[in-house]
């Protein structure tokens, strides 16, 4: 969800090709409104859809890990 990205790299492509709109971000709509306000909301929604239970998890200590090693 584009909560307050920078927008500019979506000048140079035509996103999912649709050549006669332009890429919104939430902010524009609620000015100010930050990732850290959205994502609860967000993450409660999704679990709520897909009917899943979501786990925090501690991202220190986590390494990377590729999927297809390959591809690094």
């Amino acid at each position: 969800m584009n909560v307050c990205p920078d927008l500019s790299g979506f000048q140079q492509i035509v996103p999912c090709g649709i050549g006669d709109r332009s890429v919104g971000s939430l902010v524009e709509f609620v000015p100010g409104v930050q990732v850290a306000e959205v994502q609860p909301q967000m993450v409660e929604a999704f679990a709520e859809v897909f009917k899943v239970q979501i786990c925090p998890v501690e991202r220190s200590g986590m390494e990377r890990q590729a999927v297809n090693p390959a591809m690094e």
